[in-house]
């Protein structure tokens, strides 16, 4: 009996330690297969960069005189072999172009015939992405007034509510009487008003200061 059990125990390590074995052969295998998968990646960059700049070299002879945009680029395939993605209803927004090139690369082609439009290229995977340039966000100007207020005795009122007259956009005034709002450009009107008092407005025009 005492040598059945000993058996037993021999079988279980035994097991143990062949799992464990077989858990670090999975994680080395899973390494070399990562290790693969980054070589490849690096491998297909470097092939993907010489195919751009050889799409970009390309040589086009080009002859055409209030075309369509999308014949031009019809031209640029056929000589080429090179595709374009484009949106067809943007694109109709480029009035008729005229292009007389000979010999010259694809992307001086390119740059003049889309030259003063609001389009932009640039070369991907053996085909030329056409698409809507992106403007830059328009900073809006902003300008400060700021001034104080007070009573008929020239006293200051602090907690007066100053408001741009038909919005929720304002201030108080604080135990001086003083307020400072920042404003963006145009024409607005103030309104100041306290519990008990009379309402007031003022426009603001080109002031910085009211008082």
């Amino acid at each position: 009996m005492p040598q059945g059990i000993q058996l037993f125990n021999f079988k279980y390590k035994s097991m143990e330690k062949n799992s464990h074995e077989s858990f670090s052969d999975g994680i080395f295998r899973l390494k070399k297969v990562k290790r693969k998968v980054s070589w490849f990646m690096l491998f297909l960059g470097i092939c993907l960069l010489p195919g751009n700049v050889f799409a970009q070299e390309q040589k086009v002879t080009l002859d055409f005189v209030d075309a369509k945009v999308s014949d031009v680029f019809d031209e640029i395939n056929r000589q080429t072999g090179l595709g374009f993605v484009y949106n067809r209803t943007q694109l109709q927004e480029i009035n008729p172009v005229t292009l007389q090139v000979e010999n010259v690369t694809v992307d001086a082609a390119m740059s003049r015939l889309l030259e003063g439009t609001s389009f932009e290229y640039y070369f991907e995977m053996g085909s030329i992405v056409v698409r809507r340039r992106e403007q830059p966000a328009q900073q809006v100007e902003e300008r400060k007034v700021a001034g104080v207020v007070k009573d008929e005795a020239g006293n200051p009122l602090p907690g007066v509510a100053v408001i741009l007259k038909g919005t929720t956009v304002g201030t108080a005034t604080d135990v001086d009487g003083k307020y400072t709002l920042t404003l963006p450009e145009g024409n607005y009107t103030l309104v100041f008003s306290m519990l008990g008092m009379k309402v007031r407005e003022e426009v603001v025009g080109n002031r910085t200061e009211i008082n």
